[in-house]
């Protein structure tokens, strides 16, 4: 995987790390029907190895999911809120 959450399940707090270096990325967090949670645009190379940490205030426990894109390519993860 490009992007690894740590620690998952978790309640809000995670950090996404990178596996690859991403231009111009999009971050998203979805709940299971669809509606953006989060949204956060990242205006300069994210470098391999790099963490994002998140501190997001989820309006319900249960899956999300992260969408993580970029020019290029698009990865979407699985994210549990406890």
């Amino acid at each position: 995987a490009v992007i690894s959450i740590r620690p998952n399940p978790n309640s809000g707090n995670f950090s996404l790390e990178l596996s690859e270096n991403m231009d111009n990325a999009e971050l998203s967090v979805r709940n299971i029907r669809g509606q953006q949670i989060y949204y956060k645009q990242f205006n300069r190379l994210l470098l391999k190895g790099e963490s994002i940490l998140l501190n997001i205030d989820f309006p319900d426990k249960g899956i999300y999911f992260v969408i993580f894109k970029s020019n290029k390519k698009q990865f979407i993860s699985k994210l549990m809120v406890r």
